[in-house]
């Protein structure tokens, strides 16, 4: 959604944690950690990690009456390796944005 500024971390946050309430689960503790481009580092505890990876494979409400698409991509260990993660760019990422 080009010109389409990202919802705030706060609501993403939200949303996060209502995906889980919409799939009769209770909400966990989330934070989003750092955002780069279209990806975030979320930490959740170990526990729920996989439950959720599950749960934000989803298409939402978007800004401005669209939709938006979450998907995850893998779980990190350690922030220092989600934070690597982040700064390497994706195929679609370098196809959006050549010469990164």
């Amino acid at each position: 959604m080009a010109g389409v500024p990202l919802p705030t971390a706060r609501r993403l946050e939200e949303l996060l944690g209502e995906l889980f309430i919409e799939a009769g689960e209770p909400r966990p503790k989330l934070r989003i950690i750092r955002g780069q481009g279209r990806r975030l580092l979320v930490e959740v505890d170990q526990f729920v990690a996989s439950r959720a990876r599950l749960i934000w494979n989803a298409s939402v409400k978007g800004p401005r009456d669209g939709t938006m698409r979450l998907s995850t991509s893998r779980t990190w260990g350690t922030l220092r390796k989600g934070k690597l993660w982040l700064r390497t760019p994706d195929r679609t990422d370098a196809e959006t944005y050549p010469g990164r």
